[in-house]
């Protein structure tokens, strides 16, 4: 705590001494609230140090001569804290703000339609109860995702040969390794007319023979054969300068 009271807790003077008192007191307080938010996970310390700073908001503010309990009047600015520091800090892709609102209702009243209903609420539950598009509910519950993503060593089937997720969406494609031939070789093609397009598009990509090609285009075998030799010379000299 020190370190997140540095002021407070070095001046003994007053008010200092009260406010560091006051929080340093009702820390139990602060940390009650923090655990409704999680269950011990790896967040559970950024979100104990949120509550307390919550804490120390509340214990500035405080006035004892409005008669209100401290801890009823502290308790609402932690969770409010807390709950700005999932929405602004607790996403590796931000949704957008209505679907992060929807979301929160959703968690809201979910454990009772569950019980209302003896069964896990469907989205058409959910969205006529919040008065929403089902389709935005949807969205709004797989927005989970976006805060934290499975890992890619993680396991994404559940037979004893099931790869990681690595394996599933990293693979060597030959493609690629083609990529920069293809881009200069399209910049080449631009340069040749659309006879010799046509030409080279007959024989290399609908596979025709020379006399086929001939015979498409109406002119002789020999003719296609010189035709081709000059275009490919061509484009060689562009692709290799």
């Amino acid at each position: 705590m020190t370190g997140l009271l540095p002021e407070v807790l070095r001046d003994d003077s007053e008010p200092r001494g009260y406010l560091r008192d006051l929080v340093i007191s009702h820390l139990d307080l602060a940390d009650t609230v923090a655990s409704r938010f999680h269950k011990g996970g790896p967040d559970a310390d950024d979100i104990r140090q949120v509550a307390r700073l919550g804490l120390l908001k509340a214990a500035r503010r405080y006035e004892a001569a409005r008669g209100v309990p401290f801890k009823a009047f502290a308790e609402p600015t932690i969770v409010g804290e807390i709950k700005r520091y999932f929405r602004d800090s607790c996403w590796l892709v931000r949704p957008p703000r209505n679907l992060q609102d929807v979301r929160a209702k959703v968690r809201g009243v979910f454990p009772e339609l569950m019980q209302q209903l003896g069964r896990e609420p469907s989205l058409k539950n959910l969205a006529e109860t919040l008065q929403c598009h089902k389709d935005v509910v949807s969205e709004a519950m797989q927005c989970s995702v976006l805060r934290k993503p499975a890992s890619l060593e993680s396991q994404w089937g559940e037979s004893l040969d099931a790869g990681s997720l690595t394996s599933a969406t990293a693979f060597d494609d030959e493609g690629f390794a083609h990529v920069e031939d293809r881009l200069f070789l399209g910049a080449a093609l631009a340069t040749v007319s659309q006879a010799e397009r046509r030409l080279l598009y007959l024989r290399f990509v609908e596979g025709l023979s020379q006399q086929q090609v001939a015979a498409e285009l109406g002119v002789s075998q020999m003719q296609v054969s010189r035709l081709l030799k000059v275009t490919l010379a061509k484009l060689r000299r562009l692709l290799t300068t």
